[in-house]
């Protein structure tokens, strides 16, 4: 089943544009295969606008954001986000093509994010000032300025039993 974002729009109110998220909030879907969240590459997929955490889980996460605005697929200014069993593709943001995540934490877990771009920092993932994870995941193809693959501010970074490869950036092409 595909879940398509075909509502024009730049609001804050889910009137149209991406999804706001303005609490605690775990989608799960049937496996990434079966469950996606497509963009048409008009507007970033999710806003996650307070605190608390996000949690993405068995879908897939395709063609959001526009190049201009952070987070192709998922934006979070203080939010704690998680990705479990995701695959994130074809995403693209000024910063964190597939994750941008200012201050809150970021976990991603048996995920894949691949062919996804930032004109910025992050072409996968930007991680501000929280403490990131990746484990059991791939981090592979994807294109920024800095951090081809990962871009980490001033927060905590590990990678478990990963693959961080094939990603480009003129700094940093894995990670930076």
């Amino acid at each position: 089943r595909t879940l398509a974002q075909t509502l024009p729009g730049a609001d804050n109110s889910n009137a149209g544009g991406d999804w706001d998220i303005t609490g605690s909030l775990t989608i799960t879907g049937a496996g990434p295969g079966q469950t996606v969240i497509s963009g048409n590459h008009a507007d970033r997929l999710f806003d996650v606008r307070t605190a608390g955490t996000a949690t993405f889980a068995d879908l897939s996460l395709v063609r959001g954001g526009n190049g201009s605005l952070n987070g192709g697929a998922v934006q979070a200014s203080s939010a704690s986000i998680v990705l479990s069993n995701v695959t994130a593709t074809d995403n693209t943001a000024a910063n964190g093509g597939a994750v941008n995540a200012e201050a809150g934490a970021v976990t991603v877990q048996n995920s894949r994010l691949t062919g996804n771009t930032a004109a910025g920092q992050g072409g996968a993932i930007r991680a501000g000032t929280g403490r990131l994870v990746v484990s059991q995941s791939t981090v592979q193809g994807n294109t920024a300025r800095a951090g081809g693959g990962i871009f980490t501010g001033r927060g905590a970074l590990t990678v478990n039993r990963s693959t961080v490869q094939s990603n480009a950036a003129l700094g940093g092409g894995g990670i930076d």
